[in-house]
C-alpha cells in the first residue's frame, strides 16, 4: 500500500468556486478563462469542473510579479 501519497481527493482537486475565491476573480471570468485554456491543470468530467491544486500552485507562483502599487 502506498502510504506516501497523503493527498485526498478534496484537497487535490479544486473547484471553481474555489479556485476564482483563491485568485480573487468572479467564477465567470475563471470559466472564460477555462473556455480560452489559460489556466492549467483543469479536468473536465461532462458539465463539472476540477482543477488541479498543484498545477495552479507552480502556475502562480510562476506568474506571480509581486506588488505593483
Amino acid at each position: 500500500m502506498d502510504t506516501k501519497n497523503t493527498d485526498t481527493p478534496s484537497t487535490e482537486w479544486m473547484t471553481v468556486e474555489e479556485l476564482a475565491g483563491r485568485l480573487g476573480m468572479t467564477k465567470k471570468a475563471l470559466y472564460a478563462r477555462i473556455a480560452r485554456e489559460t489556466i492549467p491543470g483543469v479536468l473536465k468530467l461532462g458539465r463539472a469542473i476540477r482543477i488541479k491544486r498543484e498545477a495552479v500552485e507552480a502556475w502562480v507562483t510562476a506568474n506571480y510579479r509581486g506588488d505593483t502599487v
